[in-house]
């Protein structure tokens, strides 16, 4: 275009001097024209090789292809992914399923990250239980600002169906199974007594004890399954 540029001015400068005919000096302007217009619609190709992606994300795989090559349509150029809100499939176990709802919160641990618990949802529910497996799927909405969890990971959900504060906490595996009910041993100046209790929430290591236990009683957390009511004990530091 620079060139056919130069030869329609040489042209022009010509002309005005009676050095070239009417018919060169057109020949001229229309060859500039023609290299303006080839380097307007390069530059229109040239823009349309810049791909764009629909949305903001991480490129999660970009595969190899050699400089200046052509890449045949519908070739795949890069991945890209938006994990700043991560959806995670569980299959719930049949007895919950008049105990988990829509809208409970998770919190959500995997461990490479064993410091951090994130916070999810529960956000649909399958009424349909799986006559082989026995449960019912359900799908978590899992906010992940900071990319702590990747997609593919495999993480550990606790579902919050219900909470209290301010309660009595005993670890499950000190309570013992009698006749009476369930039983534990507290203690008080060297003498252990057998103490009927009632639970109400519990989790997998610990249970809320909801009557038989007042705050700051001492409990035996280990030798006790030999105890009987009303025994001397010596504690051993």
């Amino acid at each position: 275009m620079e060139l056919s540029e130069s030869e329609l001015k040489k042209q022009e400068s010509l002309y005005e001097k009676g050095g070239v005919t009417l018919k060169d000096l057109k020949t001229a302007s229309i060859n500039y024209e023609n290299a303006k217009s080839t380097v307007e619609n390069s530059k229109l190709q040239l823009d349309k090789t810049r791909v764009v992606a629909p949305i903001d994300g991480v490129i999660v795989d970009l595969p190899y292809y050699t400089q200046s090559t052509q890449i045949e349509t519908g070739s795949s150029i890069a991945r890209i992914m938006d994990y700043q809100v991560m959806y995670m499939d569980v299959q719930l176990p049949e007895k919950y399923i008049s105990v988990i709802k829509p809208g409970q919160l998770v919190k959500l641990t995997n461990y490479t990250i064993p410091e951090d618990t994130i916070i999810g949802s529960i956000t649909q529910l399958s009424p349909a239980i799986n006559a082989e497996t026995r449960t019912f799927k359900g799908n978590i909405s899992v906010n992940n600002p900071k990319y702590l969890l990747r997609p593919g990971m495999f993480v550990k959900a606790d579902i919050i169906t219900n909470h209290k504060d301010s309660v009595i906490v005993i670890p499950k595996n000190i309570i013992l199974s009698r006749q009476r009910g369930k039983t534990v041993f507290t203690f008080d100046r060297g003498v252990v007594a057998e103490r009927i209790i009632e639970t109400g929430l519990e989790n997998v290591t610990e249970v809320e004890v909801t009557k038989g236990l007042a705050k700051n009683e001492r409990i035996v957390t280990s030798g006790f399954e030999t105890l009987s009511n009303k025994s001397k004990v010596k504690i051993i530091k």
